[in-house]
């Protein structure tokens, strides 16, 4: 039986990967910070303590075919702490990989990495991928991820769904790449099962507007809502201030930030796009299972 070993394994993509591969006949280690306090535990899965940038529990790869690193700290907004826990973390993690010859290393990126990225999202997940390399491992950039379960996406849905009033700050007809829950787990089981390398992106092909997206939020919803223009240096401004009084926001300044500067590739720019019938966005949304519980899927 093959052995994967998934980091951020509780996360919002880490959590279904690990399910797919169960599915599929592969044996699952799934790296968490506490295995001893998981609060709810995947059948099957078999957990290591794992924490960005230290420790790591080496048994964990010990036989191990694979290793999908879904780990990334999105809370890190000051550059020194992310470069810390984020990049030195994954050196770290990579380095065990190479010590004990795990035969692929499978870093999750995003289309926000890129040389000329306004966040430190973007800018960190590029430096990973400069430092990972494309030779002997697998960089994956997927789009902006549909679940309502988490994420970005998720984010934004849950304040659709909780409130009536709702601030817009960008440009509500730029353009994003985006991807189906499961069309991006099926995909990456595919990827590490074939044994796949170099930089690949997995995302519907065709673009589309936040102003689409919210519509389809709305519509899958059955909900009215009134979208009020805001400038969007006020809100990165507000939270950046919020932030240094040590509140917590539910989109950070970093996040905002994203989604103003737009950090997706220009129209039909996507390295490595694997061929795939992929579900489009309005697909996606409609077929949301919408607080269903995930273990029963």
């Amino acid at each position: 039986m093959k052995t994967v070993l998934i980091t951020g394994v509780n996360g919002l993509i880490g959590r279904r990967l690990a399910y797919k591969f169960d599915k599929c006949g592969w044996s699952v280690r799934g790296m968490v910070r506490d295995p001893g306090n998981v609060r709810t535990p995947i059948p099957n899965v078999k957990y290591y303590q794992g924490r960005l940038p230290s420790p790591f529990d080496e048994t964990a790869f010990h036989g191990v075919d694979a290793i999908v690193h879904c780990a990334f700290s999105s809370h890190e907004i000051d550059p020194i702490r992310n470069d810390t826990v984020n990049i030195q973390g994954t050196v770290n993690l990579h380095n065990l990989a190479q010590k004990h010859s795990i035969d692929l290393f499978v870093f999750l990126s995003s289309l926000a990495a890129n040389a000329k990225s306004t966040t430190l999202y973007g800018q960190s997940k590029f430096r990973i991928e400069q430092y990972l390399g494309i030779e002997n491992g697998l960089i994956v950039r997927p789009g902006l991820v549909i679940s309502p379960d988490g994420g970005l996406f998720g984010k934004i849905f849950h304040f659709i769904r909780t409130s009536y009033l709702i601030p817009n700050f960008i440009d509500v007809n730029r353009k994003f790449y985006i991807v189906d829950i499961q069309d991006l787990c099926d995909l990456l089981f595919s990827c590490v099962e074939n044994r796949v390398r170099g930089l690949n992106t997995i995302a519907c092909p065709e673009p589309v507007t936040l102003k689409f997206i919210q519509e389809c939020m709305i519509k899958r919803l059955n909900v009215k809502r009134l979208f009020l223009p805001i400038p969007a240096a006020l809100c990165i401004a507000v939270a950046r201030f919020l932030e240094s009084l040590g509140i917590h926001l539910p989109f950070n300044s970093d996040q905002l930030g994203s989604l103003k500067s737009g950090d997706v590739v220009e129209d039909g720019n996507l390295t490595g796009l694997i061929d795939y019938n992929y579900k489009d966005a309005a697909q996606s949304i409609s077929n949301m299972a919408i607080d269903q519980n995930m273990d029963a899927q």
